[in-house]
């Protein structure tokens, strides 16, 4: 999904550093790729041999990763990317230019995340988006999605900020956005967005600190021209007042990662892990 957005402002530095074994889903077509994630090794030998063995580690670890989505809603669609099919019931939605790939080793829950890279640009006109996208057909006046979130390295300087999540609003010819935005030093906004009628805010979150962070924004509508975005990371919450274009939107998209970027900036990559999305009318 590529869609316009406004400049939002020259970011001060920052290189966030992370070290990560990946597996490329270039072409990606929701079959399992990768490596098997299966823990290697077992419990070390003993010369008296009058111990049990210790509980495997990683299949523990995958245990409670398949435990986490079951605990959600029914309703809501939910992955850690780490069954069978990977993603699913998101779809990966990515440009030419950037690339979605698994790690191993920089995980929430064992044992994979995604990692979502945007190469450098130096085009003020080039678009980039990369992340897992799920898509609602129905009404809806309520959305909301949680994720983990990491980091791994952002540029020095960029024209834009870097959206890490975008929840996109349809209702006729009417389009209305509501994303998080993450300069590269660490700020973090709730941004809203329509081209016809022109609608844009920016309102800080504010810092993140380096490493994994648990992301949970929920949007609601009250009516035209009036809604509530509440974000909690970390357990710390704040609330901010919407405008919305749209009172009741048919279709909507939830979009993770690095769901858009555009203008020149450096080169980014971030880390997801437990996504859970839902909406309701």
């Amino acid at each position: 999904m590529s869609l316009g957005r406004l400049v939002v402002r020259i970011a001060a530095s920052l290189t966030l550093v992370g070290c990560a074994l990946f597996t490329s889903l270039d072409g990606f077509s929701g079959s399992a790729v990768g490596p098997d994630g299966e823990a290697a090794g077992g419990a070390p030998s003993d010369a008296g041999g009058d111990e049990a063995p210790s509980q495997d580690a990683g299949a523990a670890e995958e245990e409670a990763s398949v435990a986490f989505c079951a605990s959600q809603p029914a309703t809501s669609r939910c992955t850690s990317f780490d069954d069978d099919e990977l993603s699913k019931p998101f779809e990966i939605d990515k440009s030419a230019n950037a690339t979605v790939e698994y790690t191993t080793t920089d995980v929430v829950s064992a044992p994979r995340a995604l990692v979502a890279t945007i190469p450098p640009s130096d085009s003020s006109a080039t678009e980039s988006h990369a992340g897992p996208l799920t898509r609602f057909t129905s009404d809806v006046t309520k959305a909301s999605v949680r994720f983990a979130f990491r980091v791994i390295s952002a540029p020095a300087t960029s024209v834009n900020a870097l959206e890490i999540e975008s929840t996109y609003f349809g209702a006729g010819s009417s389009e209305y956005q509501v994303n998080l935005s993450l300069e590269p030093d660490g700020r973090l906004f709730v941004d809203e967005y329509s081209p016809s009628p022109s609608l844009f805010t920016h309102a800080a979150f504010g810092p993140l600190a380096p490493g994994w962070h648990v992301v949970d924004l929920k949007i609601v509508f009250e009516g035209v021209g009036a809604g509530t975005a509440l974000l909690d990371v970390d357990g710390v919450s704040k609330s901010f007042p919407l405008t919305p274009v749209v009172k009741v939107a048919s279709s909507t998209s939830i979009h993770v990662g690095a769901p858009y970027i555009r203008g020149v900036h450096g080169g980014w990559s971030v880390a997801i892990d437990d996504l859970v999305a839902s909406a309701s009318n």
